[in-house]
């Protein structure tokens, strides 16, 4: 199970105490509940590279100007051998249930950009940073599905809607059990 502390670093917390805001820590932890769902899924142990981020840290590191990292929105999975890359791929109906995004793999060598918000464009792998690089052979199928957010949403409301309300309660069994029928 990841733990908040993972999302949120301490240090970070010490200097940067007055960005992390009430409406932070409410995403964070509405993100720290759709993670531990995938965790459980994955059935390995999953290390962040990054969560939280202050502006202020995030700038000096090169960080977009606008990341959902600051927001405490998104979050980054260390993947430096390609399996959790694998397994989002071969279970993206899983992460489309539970609201998740991910930022095109080829912008992401060593890791695995989640985010809790849809990207304008609405797409699940989304580019963030334009359109330079090719997709990823095992994603080509994904990127030319024409996946269409509003159908998607529309064909499994009732099953979202059940996620969302079990997600309050943390009920991750519960949640475990509905994603995989």
């Amino acid at each position: 199970m990841i733990k908040k502390e993972e999302i949120v670093k301490q240090d970070l917390l010490s200097k940067y105490r007055n960005d992390y805001t009430e409406e932070v820590d409410d995403n964070v932890n509405e993100l720290l509940k759709r993670i531990n769902v995938i965790r459980a899924l994955y059935g390995k142990p999953i290390t962040l590279s990054s969560g939280w981020r202050p502006s202020e840290y995030n700038k000096s590191i090169g960080g977009a100007p606008n990341s959902n990292h600051c927001k405490g929105l998104a979050l980054d999975v260390k993947d430096t051998d390609g399996e959790f890359k694998k397994f989002v791929t071969s279970n993206l109906y899983k992460f489309s249930l539970l609201g998740l995004y991910m930022e095109q793999f080829s912008w992401t060598p060593t890791w695995v950009h989640i985010q809790i918000v849809p990207p304008a464009s609405g797409a699940r792998f989304f580019e963030a940073r334009g359109d330079k690089h090719a997709p990823q052979p095992h994603l080509q199928v994904i990127h030319n599905s024409g996946f269409n957010r509003d159908a998607f949403i529309k064909t499994n409301k009732e099953k979202i809607e059940k996620i969302n309300t079990l997600l309050q309660s943390d009920d991750t069994d519960a949640i475990l059990k509905l994603i995989k029928e």
